[in-house]
């Protein structure tokens, strides 16, 4: 999975956004989703050490599955995004969330959530305890609607 997001401000609490997202999922018979959106959203907090967004847009959703026919349908997009420092500079819990609902296509929905504890060690590295959800209402026949993974991972912040 790959996934690019950026946001315009307009003023200092709204703002314009435009995301993307590839995905492949050998599990799903994904071989290639590509989520394009734009949308506008709202900064309800940006603290030195909490920060809180929702944003909503309209998109296009182009899907090849191993088992079926490509499709093309237009899509709607909710994001969240919540972040706050336990501990400054230390210890930070997180919660990403983007869900989509084509607008076609059998009304499929689609939910990531992403949530957990950052820990920087030295400097900007960290180690990640993440749990993560998708969710998938209209999968390939015979796969599961539901994906959950705990991830332990060790990353670099760039500022």
């Amino acid at each position: 999975m790959a996934q690019a997001k950026y946001d315009y401000f307009v003023t200092k609490k709204v703002f314009l956004d435009a995301f993307g997202l590839l995905e492949k999922d050998t599990f799903q018979s994904l071989q290639l989703r590509l989520t394009l959106s734009a949308g506008v959203g709202y900064q309800f907090l940006d603290t030195g050490r909490t920060t809180l967004s929702t944003s909503v847009g309209l998109g296009y959703v182009n899907e090849h599955f191993t088992t079926l026919p490509q499709t093309e349908t237009p899509s709607s997009r909710w994001g969240i995004r919540f972040q706050h420092a336990i501990i400054p500079d230390r210890i930070t819990f997180f919660h990403k969330q983007d869900g989509f609902y084509d607008l076609a296509e059998g009304n499929a929905v689609r939910f990531m959530a992403d949530q957990g504890i950052r820990v920087f060690v030295y400097q900007d590295f960290y180690f990640n305890l993440e749990y993560d959800v998708r969710l998938n209402t209209q999968p390939a026949p015979g796969r599961e609607k539901l994906d959950e993974a705990f991830i332990f991972g060790i990353g670099y912040e760039l500022k």
